[in-house]
């Protein structure tokens, strides 16, 4: 076995040295995190449409396409308002390629996930992990209880949008800096600019695309700080130009004023066209990203985990961050810092929304932290590197096992599912939204099967069916009736 590790190691060796090696090495890595998405989601991939899916990943008008650009996002008023044309703009592409396939489109967006997370694979390479330890952490990624949403919610793929411009961006910052082209810089500040137009929550990426760059710089340009003499402007200024990470720093000030603007001239946009869009400051938001983020598994044991599980795993967090920040050499702090700070930033779109599905990026960054620590702990303790291992492998499964569970809330039988779309036939506004006949007529099929006709069925006869259901807590259970999961929909 170590005989096969080792030749594989020299073959990846030999293919990273050429381009086309490099370009195999890439591809190998969508093909595995595409497997590790497909296998995760299987059971869910023939679930049908959920909640926004109907009215929001569609067959899209040339006007109202048009319309998206000049005003908000949702034609039928039902979701936050906001300005994002390219999501209409992706789902009625999407929706051209696949017409009424679910499975189609989960996995179109499973191989999305795939390609941002190898993108994301090749940045934090470029950062010093290695090829494998970056696998790693993007399985972990995929494996994270709140990130079944990407997996499974065919509306939720803009996510995975989102985050391939804005790690495009960010491996275009370290490219720049390595070998400099303007096309580079100005394409890094164009990708995050059409990030916005699919998601405003991608602003909370934009500080991390320079200041990944500079710190590609200062990694491949290790040279200790020069000492300014404050008192003497003109000398610290020559002692600067000096510096090898100098023409970096200015790159990514440039581009840093770039984001600057293209994120102000879309604010301002956005709220000439679009009224009542959101931009409220909610610091408890904030606190709620940071505490689901540091439970991969979700944050309730829905009897499954053992508590212990989750204790010894904060501990172990707690542990491996102090390890590396206060003991390990100082390019392990450094680097430490950086991820510590990225998952901090980007998490700050909580700020505005709190969600458990608004989770991938910076899931993405804690990801590849816990990984950059454990190899900072192996560096100074093999047996506490081994039980570091151990705990984050049974958080890796905890997690796995979790998100598979969580799946089960879209689920056709499950009490939120049928509670949530009956509003699509029989309830207010829903039920003036512009959803396909077929779709309409599919969702009618499923209730006429459980002998609810009418709004007036759903009132009488649906909360005796949600009292039966409390017995019944997965389909396996349901024997073709109603049960109620043991994850919500939105549960975190």
């Amino acid at each position: 076995m170590a005989q096969m590790i080792t030749r594989w190691q020299q073959l990846k060796q030999n293919l990273s040295s050429s381009s086309g090696g490099r370009a195999f090495c890439f591809v190998f890595l969508i093909v595995v995190l595409f497997a590790v998405g497909v296998v995760l989601s299987n059971r869910s991939l023939n679930y049908p449409w959920y909640g926004d899916d109907f009215h929001l990943v569609r067959n899209f008008s040339g006007s109202e396409i048009t319309q998206a650009l000049r005003g908000n996002w949702d034609k039928d008023g039902i979701e936050t308002p906001g300005y994002r044309p390219l999501t209409v703009a992706f789902n009625a592409l999407r929706t051209r390629m696949f017409n009424e396939s679910v499975v189609s489109h989960r996995l179109f967006q499973i191989a999305l996930l795939a390609a941002y997370l190898a993108v994301a694979s090749i940045v934090a390479i470029n950062l010093g992990l290695s090829y494998w330890a970056a696998m790693f952490a993007a399985v972990f990624t995929i494996c994270t209880k709140n990130n079944w949403w990407n997996l499974v919610w065919i509306v939720d793929g803009v996510h995975a949008l989102t985050g391939l411009l804005l790690m495009l961006a960010v491996l275009l910052s370290i490219s720049a800096v390595g070998n400099f082209a303007a096309w580079k810089i100005v394409l890094a500040a164009v990708l995050p600019t059409l990030a916005l137009l699919v998601r405003e929550d991608a602003l909370s990426m934009f500080p991390m695309i320079p200041i990944t760059g500079f710190i590609y710089a200062c990694l491949t340009n290790p040279v200790p700080p020069a000492r300014l003499r404050l008192n003497n402007g003109r000398v610290a200024w020559d002692v600067a130009r000096q510096d090898p990470r100098f023409p970096s720093l200015c790159l990514m000030i440039i581009l840093s004023l770039l984001l600057l603007v293209a994120a102000l001239i879309f604010f301002y946009v956005r709220s000439r066209l679009v009224a009542g869009a959101p931009f409220t400051i909610v610091w408890e938001g904030w606190q709620m990203h940071l505490v689901w983020l540091l439970y991969p598994m979700g944050i309730t044991l829905h009897g499954v985990t053992p508590e212990a599980v989750y204790l010894t795993w904060l501990a172990t967090f707690g542990f491996l961050s102090g390890v590396n920040l206060f003991i390990a050499p100082a390019r392990w702090r450094f680097m430490t810092i950086y991820w510590l700070v990225s998952i901090l930033v980007t998490s700050a779109h909580g700020l505005v929304e709190a969600r458990g599905n608004l989770l991938l990026i910076p899931s993405t960054f804690l990801s590849f932290g816990i990984v950059w620590m454990m190899g900072g702990l192996a560096k100074l303790s093999r047996p506490a590197f081994t039980f570091s291992v151990l705990v984050v492998l049974s958080v890796l499964i905890s997690s796995a096992i979790h998100n598979r569970i969580a799946q089960e809330a879209a689920n056709p039988l499950s009490t939120d599912y049928l509670q949530s779309n009956s509003n699509f036939l029989w309830g207010g506004k829903y039920s003036q939204s512009t959803v396909p006949p077929v779709r309409l007529a599919e969702l009618q099929q499923l209730f006429v099967r459980l002998n609810i006709n009418s709004r007036s069925d759903f009132d009488s006869l649906f909360p005796g069916m949600v009292e039966e259901a409390a017995t019944r807590h997965s389909p396996s259970d349901a024997d073709g009736k109603p049960f109620e999961p043991r994850i919500s929909f939105l549960q975190p």
